[in-house]
């Protein structure tokens, strides 16, 4: 714990806790060739996220899944390509492969 003073403030006490981010990358196998995924897993105060990094050749696309009762859904994934959607379950398998 550190104790900071601002001038004309009264003095707060900042607690930080640093947590590890897991991460591991897939290649996943897309109507266009093979997507080289890159997962991280966050933990937060609503459960379990994933942020999901997707290159297939040049394009980058990225996007949240929540792990919610062993499904993972996706979130903020507005104005995505469809084929993203299609390898839904595979996008899956990977972690469920890797953490459960």
């Amino acid at each position: 714990m550190h104790n900071l003073l601002i001038q004309g403030v009264s003095p707060i006490t900042l607690v930080v806790t640093l947590t590890e981010m897991p991460h591991f990358k897939e290649l996943i196998e897309t109507e266009y060739g093979v997507g080289t995924i890159y997962f991280n897993r966050i933990y937060t105060v609503d459960g379990i996220n994933y942020h999901v990094s997707v290159r297939n050749g040049f394009a980058s696309h990225y996007f949240m899944m929540h792990d919610v009762a062993d499904k993972r859904n996706f979130f903020n994934i507005e104005k995505k390509p469809d084929w993203i959607i299609s390898v839904k379950e595979e996008l899956e398998n990977a972690i469920v492969k890797r953490w459960k």
